[in-house]
């Protein structure tokens, strides 16, 4: 047993998982212990009242056995029966058993409490006692929570029975080092404990107890370490850089972390924390005598004054516990160091963010947390297949529904793959009940946004990583408390798809060639063409069309896979039919001055505005015919919003809002300031609408 010296710092020494190496797992610690005839020593029934138990048996082992089961540990009465067997042989190294095996057997389950069972043994001086469960089926120990120990009895916590027993150690035989195998790097999530919507002040006992659960279910059977296994919710490419899209992941320790604190376990563990905290010699040789018999990372809890958090040991050697801390996933050099009879109080956080905005503390009250007979180990187990059936969360995170902003500003659900013929395109979320926000990235990297929420597209794909966050608190006024719900990624194409020329000016009576365009056509592209919705026949990537009377035309081409009859997008041009100038204009020498057609304003609610940008097209002579107003002055533009309101700007561009919803009519004159004369002229319709409205 080491005498608790500081030790130095050893370097790392875990190889993590690659492509080419992957660490094989040490193999499973299993063992058998053979026992004699059964011996009922009681049969009582405990109702929701609880219940303390003394076991009056003179000349048995087991004579004044106490089993203390708090009120409401059950919602009914149940029917216990106590028994125990002599142990007449045992596989396991270092297991030397003091007690019969004891079994309790009341119907299976987890209780809402923590019972405990005061065992009759002797423990010599410089010695050390430590309570396991057997699982004869599987051939396995799993230590039990130690309360307290004296010379004549062993205090034990569970939140189920079975078979248990009573080993014990003399001191100087308990290994000075330990090593279960699990590395961090290797065996550890490879994301950050940041907390989520569900479990804002952090999911550390879930991210522990989650990776401890497949370190003993999954990888000591042969499967892959977990570190990176679920980078990108297993999707290729990985991506390391980027924690946010190992969404199954994060929700299934999160929702561990819920089901942890909905039983209100957290409070009940921290409480006890503070009586097995007392004395940390045996908390120290806990950790090394029960990593020595299982084989198997252990829970550590950790506590000061207003909180706690809950860290892996998988490893003791030198004085210090090596720790896996989920605020710092991979790293190998946490260490908590026992030195001169008592732990050196150990620094981290409630979870990363706090430790990155300074809020780090110091933990000084440092406690064996056994795993399954203080939590349900079956529950872990239900969230794993929850996880792999990829519903992990779906049953307790807010439900929420993408949406982007079509060519008229109004909110249309966002679906996985979305053609676009925009080049910029604004993305919002819609939670029920909630107040949500996302973050986009791409190709890894924040994804900008312009002063209107707009992101720019680059021609072809853009594999859109959407990042969804929901405000817990204050939400009302600054928005302060955004959590995690989810990251899902979607495919915007835009340019797949362009006609070329996409406005034109033509005679009628002439004819005129349209080009389709597209960066990355499929191997067996089909164009559809239509003129003012008119199919025409050709199906190659090129229109040939005479023009007629009428004002305009709108051209119309689809691109299909024609192996898979899949539309990959639409494009649209329009041809203007010119018509012949009067004299007055010729003379005059006007401009066509042009409202886009498109322009849309949308109502924010939460402001009680709608606000409008408009950009004129200038067309003819604008370039080469320049106006001359008295006096020198530039010439202007009018604006009529409408509304009862106008505006001069000497800009080609305007902003305005509109304080209800509704139509508007807006024109603009381009005139000098003060004149009669106007050099060009439109006006179009404007509709001020609330894209949410369907969503409500």
């Amino acid at each position: 047993m080491p005498q608790g010296k500081a030790p130095s710092t050893p370097a790392a020494t875990a190889t993590p998982p690659t492509e080419e190496y992957v660490p094989p797992p040490r193999p499973q610690v299993t063992g058998t212990i053979s026992v004699g005839p059964e011996f009922v020593i009681g049969t009582p029934n405990v109702t929701t009242a609880g219940a303390n138990i003394t076991v009056k048996q003179p000349g048995h082992p087991l004579d004044g056995m106490q089993l203390q089961i708090p009120p409401n540990s059950y919602p009914n009465t149940r029917a216990f029966k106590v028994s125990s067997a002599p142990i007449t042989g045992n596989t396991f190294k270092n297991v030397n058993p003091i007690s019969p095996m004891i079994t309790i057997d009341n119907g299976g389950g987890y209780s809402e409490e923590l019972m405990q069972v005061k065992i009759p043994v002797k423990i010599p001086d410089g010695h050390f006692a430590m309570g396991f469960l057997y699982d004869s089926k599987k051939g396995t120990l799993e230590a039990m929570l130690l309360v307290e120990e004296d010379a004549n009895s062993i205090t034990v916590a569970t939140r189920h029975f079975s078979s248990f027993l009573i080993s014990l150690i003399a001191d100087d035989s308990i290994p000075d080092e330990v090593d279960s195998g699990f590395q961090p790097g290797v065996d550890d999530w490879q994301f950050p404990n940041r907390g989520s919507y569900i479990a804002d002040k952090g999911h550390c006992f879930g991210q522990c107890l989650t990776a401890m659960w497949y370190y003993s279910e999954r990888r000591l059977q042969g499967s892959p370490p977990l570190y990176g296994l679920y980078d990108n919710n297993g999707n290729k490419p990985k991506t390391a850089a980027l924690w946010q899209d190992d969404s199954l992941g994060y929700r299934l320790a999160s929702m561990v972390q819920h089901d942890y604190e909905t039983t209100k376990a957290d409070e009940k563990l921290a409480k006890l924390s503070e009586l097995i905290s007392k004395y940390p010699p045996l908390t120290y040789k806990a950790f090394c005598y029960v990593i020595s018999v299982t084989g198997e990372p252990q829970e550590v809890g950790i506590y000061r004054k207003g909180g706690g958090h809950s860290m892996i040991v998988y490893k003791v050697a030198g004085g210090a516990l090596y720790i896996a801390d989920p605020n710092y996933p991979g790293n190998m050099e946490r260490r908590i160091v026992f030195q001169d009879g008592r732990f050196i109080p150990y620094e981290s956080g409630a979870n990363a963010a706090e430790i990155e905005a300074g809020n780090s503390r110091r933990y000084d009250q440092i406690s064996f947390a056994a795993k399954t007979t203080s939590i349900d180990w079956g529950q872990v187990g239900k969230r794993w297949s929850d996880f792999d059936n990829k519903t992990i969360g779906n049953d307790k995170f807010p439900t929420y529904q993408l949406l982007y902003r079509d060519t008229d500003g109004k909110a249309k659900l966002l679906p996985d793959e979305l053609v676009f013929n925009d080049q910029k395109i604004k993305l919002d979320i819609k939670i029920a009940g909630h107040y949500g926000g996302i973050d986009c990235y791409r190709a890894g990297e924040k994804w900008p946004f312009d002063n209107e929420f707009r992101r720019e597209l680059k021609p072809g794909q853009n594999i859109i990583g959407v990042y969804v966050l929901g405000c817990t608190a204050n939400c009302g006024s600054n928005y302060a408390n955004w959590e995690y719900i989810d990251f899902k990624y979607v495919t915007i194409t835009y340019g797949a798809l362009a006609i070329d020329p996409p406005t034109l000016e033509g005679k009628p009576g002439f004819e005129y060639t349209f080009t389709a365009t597209c960066p990355s056509p499929p191997a067996k592209a089909r164009y559809e063409w239509a003129v003012d919705g008119t199919v025409k026949k050709t199906t190659g990537n090129v229109l040939v069309f005479k023009l007629g009377s009428k004002p305009s035309y709108t051209i119309t081409c689809k691109l299909y896979d024609d192996t898979t009859n899949k539309e990959l997008g639409t494009a649209t041009a329009t041809a203007n039919v010119a018509k012949a100038p009067d004299k007055e204009e010729q003379i005059s020498g006007d401009v066509r001055v042009i409202i886009p057609v498109g322009n849309a304003g949308w109502y924010d609610s939460r402001i009680g505005k709608a606000s409008v940008h408009i950009s004129l097209e200038v067309h003819d002579k604008v370039t080469a015919y320049d106006p001359k107003c008295e006096g020198g002055s530039k010439i202007l533009c009018v604006w009529d919003w409408g509304d009862g309101t106008t505006s001069e700007t000497p800009k080609m561009n305007a902003d305005h809002q509109y304080s209800s919803l509704g139509t508007y009519k807006v024109s603009v004159k381009y005139m000098c300031p003060g004149g009669t004369k106007v050099y060009g002229q439109d006006s179009k319709t404007l509709v001020i609408s609330d894209p949410y409205a369907e969503f409500k």
